[in-house]
């Protein structure tokens, strides 16, 4: 903005209102404010209470304008917000303006200090979504709590519980210090003596991207219009999944765009094997240098849905065909979600980031700190009979191949009849 550069903070775009929560009293809210786009734009940036008092403004900037300091002080709130208005939206009926928050700050009563990237995990609602008794979810109560801290990661339980009390969305959320990752596990709960209302479509994943334009050599017409195609092509990494076939774990690359018929793809399963149809990990692409991979935790069907619309991807990805009650008591755990943010580095070194971030969090380790490696395992069908089975660890060994352990998939157990103790033997 003007002849600054800045590296943190939220785009947006005239005219706009949001609203900012945080986890305790704030006391302060700053950041710098200025426009990124549109030559005619006229923003007036505000914060305001929950009101609609104005805490404190900046503008009317333009976009020849330097970032200018907008700071206000907080009624030691949880809730506040921050809006913007375009000018000359009003005379022309419309407005481009393009806008930033830049190095946001909030001050709370303790002292804390959060910036841009702490935010990431304080939103109103979490990152799930879904209908109760037909109608978008809304939640009552919430409340955020950090409930463990290391050097490496903080962890926070996210709860949001409906109007009539029966029900609560528990969100255990990990976020990492050492690698730019984000870990979901939703949880819904009935604390009371009634069955909840109907719980549909839920999904752990319901994320809108901004996608900005990455054209290049726009055209001036005559009539002074510029004629641009603007571009927001992305790129959705995928791989197969396990069918027996030679076309086992391959990976492809395929384009949203925001035209049919490539504005919408679906990753699901056929069957109730998670790594049957596909794995469950992809990546989106939003640029050579931006972009996240996803991991998807859940041993039996799920899906993860892309559309284009405009300017926008939609990403959505759960459990298909959800619709239950939670009763009195109860706690059932939904599909979990791991989201690593790709940021200034190739598609390369993200997946090798996100291969280390998998060996020190997800991976087995010793005593010591090495890795457990799983046994080398052959692997062989249960349906055979016990001599050919006998037959093949006999040549396993005489050849010498290193496997560990001889394993027998189901079919073992054979017809209903009665087996001889040393049948397996």
């Amino acid at each position: 903005m003007g002849s600054r550069v800045f590296t943190d903070g939220w785009g947006d775009h005239a005219a706009s209102r949001h609203i900012i929560h945080v986890p305790g009293k704030a006391v302060k809210f700053e950041a710098m404010v200025g426009l990124i786009g549109d030559p005619e734009g006229r923003v007036i940036f505000s914060v305001e209470d929950m009101a609609g008092n104005v805490l404190a403004s900046a503008g009317a900037l333009t976009l020849d304008d330097e970032a200018a300091l907008l700071r206000a002080d907080l009624p030691c709130c949880s809730d506040f917000v921050i809006r913007s208005v375009a000018l000359e939206a009003a005379e022309k009926g419309w407005t481009g303006a393009n806008l930033a928050w830049c190095d946001p700050m909030v001050t709370l009563e303790d002292g804390t200090v959060l910036k841009s990237n702490d935010f990431v995990c304080y939103s109103k609602s979490p990152v799930v979504s879904f209908n109760y008794n037909g109608e978008p979810f809304e939640a009552a109560e919430n409340k955020l709590e950090l409930i463990q801290e290391t050097a490496d990661w903080k962890k926070y339980i996210n709860e949001d519980t409906s109007a009539d009390g029966t029900l609560t969305v528990r969100t255990t959320i990990t976020v990492y210090n050492d690698f730019p990752v984000m870990e979901f596990l939703p949880e819904l709960l009935n604390r009371s003596e009634r069955p909840s209302g109907i719980v549909s479509e839920f999904k752990t994943l319901d994320l809108t991207l901004n996608l900005f334009d990455q054209s290049v050599g726009y055209l001036n017409t005559e009539n002074g219009f510029t004629m641009a195609y603007p571009l927001h092509d992305v790129a959705l990494r995928r791989t197969l999944g396990s069918k027996n076939c030679q076309s086992d774990f391959i990976e492809e690359k395929v384009w949203l765009r925001p035209r049919y018929p490539e504005d919408h793809i679906r990753l699901d399963t056929d069957e109730g094997r998670s790594s049957a149809a596909w794995l469950p990990y992809f990546g989106l692409d939003i640029t050579d240098e931006q972009g996240l991979n996803v991991a998807v935790g859940w041993t039996g069907a799920w899906y993860a849905d892309f559309s284009m619309v405009y300017r926008d991807l939609q990403v959505q990805a759960g459990m298909p065909k959800t619709h239950f009650r939670v009763l009195p008591g109860e706690t059932l755990r939904q599909v979990s979600l791991i989201l690593h943010h790709r940021d200034g580095m190739s598609v390369e070194d993200g997946q090798n980031q996100f291969r280390r971030f998998v060996l020190k969090y997800h991976t087995p380790h010793a005593a010591d700190g090495s890795v457990q490696y799983v046994p080398f395992s052959y692997s062989t069908w249960g349906g055979d009979k016990t001599e050919n089975h006998l037959k093949n660890i006999d040549m396993l060994n005489r050849k010498k191949l290193g496997y560990e352990v001889y394993w027998v998939d189901a079919g073992w157990f054979g017809g209903d009849r009665y087996v001889a103790s040393d049948e397996f033997t």
